[in-house]
């Protein structure tokens, strides 16, 4: 529908936009951006004082999360590659994207009946992409993967585990009759 359009050139528009290094700079600088867009994907973050590291998140509910189809959020995800590049790593955001990589999996029960496997691939691919290409982002994913295996860390969903399952093992696919 005409939503879909409009979303789609948005998101035309700002893949862009992210070619520009300085445009790309802007972006992981405004705290504001940034949330609207993890929102996007399906996260809630809070920031520290200083707008520049993010300090607390929640996965929305698979309700909140499905407004926006997985095809926009796997789209938003590869563009946030670029950005997070440049942004200050954070283990928390980086717990948080093993988190939404574990309840967006296929494995997952969901009652909506939406696919969301298509986010989590992407999240194990950014994330798998930041450790790869900056020091910084791969202390703190390796620190986020130990803190979501401890005992003390473990949610009730497993999310974070199977997140982090996904990360280190790639992505796997339910047992299926053949």
């Amino acid at each position: 529908g005409l939503y879909s359009e409009d979303f789609t050139h948005w998101l035309h528009i700002l893949s862009a936009l992210l070619r520009d290094s300085d445009v790309v700079l802007q972006l992981a600088s405004n705290s504001a951006w940034l949330a609207h867009l993890f929102e996007i994907i399906g996260l809630n973050v809070q920031f520290n004082s200083h707008k520049t590291i993010v300090t607390e998140y929640s996965v929305r509910s698979v309700a909140n999360r499905t407004r926006v189809g997985e095809r926009f959020r796997g789209r938003v995800l590869r563009m946030l590659r670029t950005v997070l590049q440049s942004y200050s790593a954070s283990m928390c955001l980086a717990q948080g994207l093993l988190d939404l990589a574990g309840c967006t999996s296929s494995l997952m029960p969901t009652s909506s009946g939406f696919e969301e496997h298509p986010v989590s691939v992407e999240c194990v691919s950014l994330l798998r992409h930041l450790f790869s290409v900056n020091v910084e982002w791969r202390e703190s994913i390796s620190s986020a993967v130990a803190s979501s295996l401890s005992s003390s860390r473990f949610n009730s969903q497993g999310s974070c585990r199977l997140g982090v399952l996904h990360f280190v093992a790639g992505y796997l696919n339910g047992m299926r009759r053949g």
